[in-house]
């Protein structure tokens, strides 16, 4: 392609984007979208996630045509190709005279200088060039297939909004906020304000009037201000960046892009925050400066929160097996002392089985486990499995853990812990038939008929 030529088709891919962000400035809903695409698009610049979005609204995730084959999937034919812009990036430095030349264009004089570190390089941006690339929906990768590819959370990640969960969330932004030094403190803010940021001496203050879900998103408010607009930050900004409209919507948009990556519903309450601070008279190259700030932070403080959000997560999940296991009275003694803290990583033995209860979809057993030790105990568990199944699994090294994980009741228990459960310490059954019998007798083949 001619070098007018390409100027030209770059200049309309510029435009198309510059018309583009005159809806993401007046209209929250669009801007939201934007957002959306940006969580999703992780890879891709601000300015490119725009390109590709004005040319195919609802992109959920692009790639090159044979990034693609390599996964597997086949572009559709008659499919027409999202064009992005592909920055040229070479390193340049400045000769004896002060001009600026490409490292590659260097003298062997200038090459040794450079290898000894005694002329400066940089990297910069010569210019662009237009590059093809596919949405997911364009290929023929089947639907369900779009979330492992484009993920709208974390791998490994489940927050389902309950009142357990949003305690540990709130936790984990606390322990955040510690980490980068600032003070979060509830009480009466002197206003309709459901919190501030206060530069001068990094702290924040929460009305405490707020509800929990409430407070999780206004500290997220918060915190994004604290990452972006504090006191040293803000001495290097642009003064256009500095402006009020400006900061706002970079603090609600960061705490937006976060919640929802994250999965806490946020949707209303940033589209009627941001409603407030339409028409933000700014220049587009301002308004992307804000968002790639945005879009910087915002997975900086997913990665963070999340990593500590798991953290508490396990110490909650060890402490709450504990406290199941003892209510259950699982590998409790006759003297009622609970032995499963030193116990759940140990092998425990199947020795004796006894079916003692049954219901339409369960079936409880009275089970004798022995640990490495040959201390016995006796419990009554309940399961979903057949005898089959049982077989398959019981035969195998289950710790302390495993056989607590084996119980229904454990599961209906970590959802609902404040439920109590009737479940005494087990005697053993009179009729209790040794373990590897009752697998034997699964075992043995059906007579023919």
């Amino acid at each position: 392609m001619a070098k007018t030529n390409r100027q030209e088709e770059i200049d309309k891919l510029t435009e198309q984007m510059n018309e583009s962000i005159k809806n993401y400035q007046t209209d929250p809903a669009d801007e939201m979208e934007l957002l959306d695409s940006l969580s999703r698009f992780k890879d891709y610049s601000v300015r490119n996630t725009m390109i590709a979005r004005a040319q195919y609204q609802g992109a959920l995730g692009v790639a090159s045509y044979k990034d693609f084959q390599k996964l597997g999937y086949q572009v559709q034919h008659g499919e027409k190709a999202i064009y992005i812009l592909a920055p040229n990036i070479q390193k340049v430095f400045r000769d004896e005279k002060g001009k600026e030349k490409l490292v590659k264009y260097a003298n062997q004089k200038e090459k040794q200088a450079i290898q000894a570190k005694q002329i400066q390089t940089r990297t910069k941006v010569l210019n662009y060039r237009r590059v093809p690339v596919f949405d997911i929906t364009q290929t023929n990768c089947p639907p369900e297939d779009y979330p492992k590819l484009y993920p709208n959370r974390p791998v490994n990640f489940d927050f389902d909004g309950t009142d357990e969960e949003l305690n540990t969330f709130e936790k984990a932004l606390y322990e955040y906020a510690e980490d980068i030094n600032v003070k979060v403190d509830s009480g009466k803010t002197g206003s309709v304000a459901k919190g501030y940021y206060v530069p001068a001496t990094n702290e924040i203050l929460l009305k405490d009037s707020l509800e929990q879900e409430a407070k999780i998103k206004v500290l997220l408010h918060e915190l994004a201000h604290a990452e972006m607009h504090n006191h040293k930050k803000m001495q290097t900004k642009n003064p256009e960046l500095q402006a009020t409209n400006v900061i706002e919507y970079q603090a609600e948009m960061t705490a937006y892009v976060v919640s929802n990556y994250i999965g806490i519903d946020s949707e209303e309450y940033s589209k009627s925050y941001l409603a407030n601070w339409t028409r933000k008279e700014v220049d587009n190259d301002i308004y992307i400066q804000s968002l790639n700030e945005v879009k910087d932070v915002s997975f900086g403080m997913v990665d963070n929160i999340i990593g500590k959000y798991q953290h508490l997560n396990q110490e909650q999940s060890v402490h709450q097996d504990e406290e199941i296991a003892e209510k259950l009275n699982f590998l409790t003694d006759s003297k009622g002392h609970n032995h499963y803290p030193k116990l759940k990583e140990a092998v425990l033995k199947c020795k004796t089985i006894v079916k003692v209860n049954s219901g339409k979809s369960f079936v409880d057993y009275s089970v004798e486990l022995e640990d490495p030790a040959e201390n016995n105990f006796q419990y009554r568990i309940r399961t979903e499995k057949t005898k089959t199944e049982i077989k398959q699994k019981w035969t195998k090294n289950l710790t302390g853990e495993n056989w607590l994980n084996q119980d229904i009741k454990t599961e209906v228990l970590r959802r609902k812990p404040q439920l109590n459960v009737d479940n005494p310490i087990e005697s053993k059954p009179e009729n209790a038939q040794p373990f590897k019998d009752f697998v034997q007798e699964q075992s043995a083949p059906q007579p023919k008929l």
